[in-house]
């Protein structure tokens, strides 16, 4: 197995945050709290919290002396030893209902915790410290020791743990006083929590390899500089994860419940094995990163993986369906297609390889770019289908193989019969275990190679691959892989990748009359409709060209304003009334205004009112977070981010808010004058779930409350257009103080237009910082055919281009900014007009819905573009140059259906109408 889970070995990322507070999700992340300097868990808790392990409060504290329940403890234990099944408990006090239940179910199966006397659990009672020595003790399975404990009051603790201290005591994980004295009836804390599960677990897994982090809840982990060393197995078990900035002595696993998201490393070195076995067609990013050997296998689908800057990959074996794509920087040593990849799979491979061994059959494989130094077709790997459009140094073939494709084959050796080929290699030869007269199919006529070239012996397969046949064609030379002309474009796709809604500080429409005094028990209006999920425009399985990753913007679900028809909420199993309480930094209560909540678990919206920093609402349960207050004393917004739990009507701890100092804040143009009104959305960058902010921008002026912390500005949005402006200006808060005033750089306009001189609708383009390893991806409005930029000097990519009526086009215009202008001139896009044609089946009538792929013809690293069809119609802009239509996939029936035409380009416009007839199977 790739990593060992014994069920009384691993911790789960993620669970801490869960049980230990339970969890304000956008708090303190880096172990930098302020109530820690000088504690005596700080290495711990700090270690913990840089890992992602464990979360502090939203005013940047950990709050390490605070209490844990049994039920939380619960959740925590069976997470981090990993027990799932459970058992029957007859405990009067818990039912089905209960947030805890299942857990007390598993705890009660694993046999660590007990219940009491009258048939009550206590799931809210506070665990003492006697009690956690005798969890741990049956946790590790741990021998009372002969003598006594020799603690001055062990006369105070129940004669059921004696024995159970002195074994936790033997064993250093657990200890007394400095006094002498073990406080076994005391309150066992948040930090003592921390470091007593770290020494079990260090006792546990002495001599193990099978201590496993996981990390369960999106966000950011690892320090935003430096290094982090994790001494232990990772795996990565939900979409929206990045990991950066670490050492991983142990093995990596990308899982299943991954599914089609995202998941990102940035400078990430895994010294053990990687399995990714989760993610989509946008999915898997490797950025400056070192990975050994690495394994494909998803089980259903199709996975992209991406290397990108400086990542280097020994040895990558594909054993599912997958997309690899290596740009220009990275290195991948060895690709190996194995065996276990079903019959029929597609598998696309795009950019730089060294070396590329075929062990499977019956493969429908696309080169669509780049160079492979050497490819070799192993003989079991029989009845493959491979289309060409890259440049192969040097190719073995020892078994059967259909070669289609323009692309270049250097030295092409034949080790076996049924080899075709439309394009003739620069060398062809036999090897040794083929007759003199085997015959090669190139460009439709069977030819004969001479005997007198035939190379000495058979091919091996080159690298760490495994398995297959021996020789080679002498290989070994160092041949330089020319670098891309440009960087890959994104697939042109009708629709924009999405245009988020900004986090916006929410106002009703209506500003609701605040309420004098508070209702005692006011059940708000759930002001909320849960967000819709887009249904995505079809398309192919994978894409030949990179697409940008989407960008993590903020989106809000609108406010539905009293009297609205609302989405009915689901069942309500339990509820009841939670009070709460705000104030400032400096003490004082915010006076009135109204609270916004939203609930995790269905995204529902509420709101109540808050009268002299009081506020009392009736919440179902399940997990919140505050996101903002309005004050109608001041009439102004304050950004939030809360997170709290409703449990059997109540919230897991005291509701009490305290509002950070607040940080005033300018922004103006580098002329000196101020940005016009509108907001400002900031993403908090240190490791845990992602936390935003926005604020409202008026006359230049903003002003923020965010606990200290590492931040970025994401955006600007213009208050008379609501056009958004993305920028990245990173900045810190220590103390409660920061810097911010921010000064954008040199305004650079530009103009956009059809190649026709037609305007373009309104709309954005996307920008790409070429060199940048985070925050590199600008969004500039586009009106009336002109935009502004605001970059800092550097080197650019714009690549997509979006208009108004939904339609994404593809664009290859590179910019360098030197000294806040423009090296090569003023900037004026030239956009090609649309081409049309249709698609028909076999008896005339248009074809339905689906998706048409085309790629350029004739070059190294060749564009690919896309475009919807919808019945039977399609449009792509393309620049003058010759193309080849790849492939249509048919949405109705869920299938590719390759097809073999090309077509020229020529002033804008096409040579030959573009009319495809799909042949009837």
């Amino acid at each position: 197995m790739f990593i060992k889970r014994s069920v009384s070995k691993k911790v789960v990322a993620g669970a801490l945050a869960i049980c230990l507070a339970i969890l304000p999700a956008g708090a303190a992340f880096a172990g930098n709290a302020p109530d820690l300097a000088g504690n005596w868990a700080k290495d711990q808790i700090s270690r913990w919290m840089d890992q992602g392990l464990i979360s502090g409060y939203p005013d940047g504290e950990f709050k390490p002396d605070n209490p844990v329940t049994r039920a939380e403890l619960t959740v925590l234990i069976n997470r981090a030893f990993g027990f799932t099944e459970t058992k029957k408990a007859n405990f009067n006090d818990i039912s089905s209902s209960k947030w805890y239940y299942s857990s007390i179910l598993q705890a009660n199966a694993a046999g660590y915790i007990q219940g009491y006397e009258d048939g009550t659990f206590k799931p809210d009672q506070k665990i003492n410290r006697q009690e956690l020595a005798v969890i741990i003790s049956k946790l590790l399975k741990l021998t009372a020791p002969a003598a006594a404990p020799e603690f001055k009051d062990i006369t105070k603790s129940a004669a059921w743990s004696k024995g159970a201290i002195g074994a936790v005591s033997e064993q250093g994980i657990m200890k007394g006083s400095g006094d002498g004295n073990f406080r076994p009836l005391a309150y066992t804390t948040r930090a003592e929590t921390v470091v007593i599960l770290d020494r079990a677990l260090s006792v546990l897994n002495a001599d193990s390899d099978e201590y496993v982090i996981i990390y369960e809840t999106p966000g950011i982990y690892g320090p935003l500089s430096g290094m982090s060393e994790v001494d232990s197995d990772v795996v990565v078990s939900v979409p929206g994860i990045t990991l950066r900035n670490m050492n991983i002595t142990g093995n990596l696993l990308l899982g299943e419940g991954i599914a089609e998201g995202d998941v990102r490393l940035q400078n990430v070195t895994v010294r053990g094995n990687t399995a990714i076995e989760g993610g989509g067609v946008n999915s898997i990013h490797l950025a400056d990163s070192t990975l050994g050997s690495v394994r494909v296998d998803k089980e259903d689908g199709s996975v992209r993986v991406v290397a990108e800057g400086k990542t280097q990959i020994h040895n990558l074996e594909i054993q599912s369906a997958a997309a690899v794509e290596s740009l220009t920087g990275a290195e991948i040593s060895t690709l190996t297609l194995s065996p276990e990849i079903p019959a029929d799979a597609r598998i696309l491979l795009n950019g730089s390889f060294k070396a590329v061994n075929i062990l499977a059959s019956r493969l429908n494989i696309e080169l669509s770019g780049g160079t492979i130094e050497t490819f070799n077709v192993d003989k079991t790997a029989g009845s493959n289908k491979l289309s060409n459009s890259s440049n192969i140094k040097s190719m073995t073939m020892n078994a059967g193989i259909q070669i289609s494709g323009k692309g270049n084959i250097g030295n092409a050796v034949v080790n076996a019969s049924g080899i075709t080929m439309e394009n003739a290699p620069g060398k062809l030869t036999i090897g040794t275990d083929v007759p003199a007269d085997v015959k090669v199919n190139i460009a439709g006529s069977d030819l004969t190679v001479a005997a007198s070239s035939a190379a000495p012996t058979a091919a091996v397969l080159v690298g760490g691959g495994g398995g297959g046949a021996g020789g080679g064609d002498g290989g070994g030379s160092t041949v330089e892989t020319p670098a891309p002309a440009v960087t890959p474009t994104p697939i042109a796709t009708p629709a924009p990748t999405a245009t988020p809604t900004p986090i916006a500080t929410p106002a009703p429409t209506a500003t609701p009359t605040p309420i004098a005094t508070p209702a005692s028990t006011a059940t708000p209006t759930p002001i909320a409709t849960p967000i819709p999920i887009p249904t995505a425009t079809v398309a192919p399985t994978a894409v030949n060209s990179p697409s940008p990753s989407p960008s993590s913007w903020p989106v809000v679900t609108p406010i539905v304003t009293p009297g609205s028809t609302v989405a009915p909420t689901p069942p309500i199993v339990n509820h009841g009334v939670v009070k709460g309480f705000i104030e400032r930094a400096d003490g004082k209560a915010v006076d009135t205004g109204i609270l916004y909540l939203e609930r995790d678990s269905d995204y529902m919206m509420y709101s109540t009112p808050l009268t002299q920093g009081e506020f009392s609402i009736d919440l179902p349960d399940g997990p919140y977070k505050i996101y903002s207050l309005r004050s109608t004393t001041t009439q102004e917004s304050i950004s939030l981010y809360y997170t709290f739990y409703v449990m059997n009507g109540k919230a897991d701890r005291e509701v009490h808010i305290l509002i950070p100092e607040q940080q005033a804040g300018t922004i103006q143009y580098s002329d000196g004058t101020a940005f016009e009104n509108g907001e400002i959305i900031v993403q908090r960058l240190d490791s845990g779930p992602l936390g935003w902010y926005s604020a409202e921008i008026q006359a230049g002026r903003f002003n923020f409350n965010l606990p200290d912390g590492h931040y970025n500005v994401e955006m600007l949005i213009y208050g008379e257009t609501n056009n958004q402006l993305r920028i990245n200006y990173l900045f810190e808060v220590i103390d409660g103080k920061s810097n911010l005033d921010i000064k954008l750089p040199p305004k650079i306009e530009g103009n956009i237009s059809f190649v026709d001189g037609s305007p373009i609708d309104d709309g954005w383009l996307e920008i790409r910082e070429m060199n940048a390893q985070n925050y590199g991806i600008y969004r500039v409005p586009v009106v009336a055919g002109k935009f502004d930029l605001y970059l800092p000097d550097g080197d650019y990519n714009i690549q997509l281009l979006n208009i108004k009526n939904s339609e994404s086009i593809a664009l290859r215009t590179q910019i360098t900014i030197v000294n806040g202008e423009p090296a090569a001139g003023p900037i004026d896009i030239k956009v090609p007009l649309a081409i049309s044609g249709k698609i028909y089946n076999e008896d005339g009538t248009p074809h339905a819905n689906g998706v048409l792929m085309i790629t350029e013809a004739g070059t190294d690293s060749p564009l690919s573009y896309a475009a919807t069809v919808t019945n039977g119609n399609f449009d792509f802009y393309l620049p003058d140059g010759e193309y080849d239509v790849l492939f249509y996939w048919d949405a109705e029936h869920q299938k590719r259906i390759d097809i073999n035409r090309k077509f020229k380009v020529e002033e804008g416009l096409l040579v030959d109408p573009l009319d495809i007839i799909l042949a009837k199977e």
